[in-house]
């Protein structure tokens, strides 16, 4: 997972600035997002294969 430093540093680059909660909170809907692209992917995979 990505330090909140790190993502403070990447989505604090523009004019708005956002909270550490705001930021956390992006994180996590991030993370979310990738994990169910994980889990498409390998749902995917399991179907071509029959």
């Amino acid at each position: 997972m990505l330090s909140l430093e790190t993502c403070k540093s990447i989505v604090n680059e523009g004019k708005r600035k956002y909270t550490n909660e705001e930021i956390k909170e992006i994180r996590e809907f991030l993370y979310l997002l990738a994990n169910l692209q994980v889990e498409q992917g390998e749902y995917d995979n399991n179907n071509e294969l029959n």
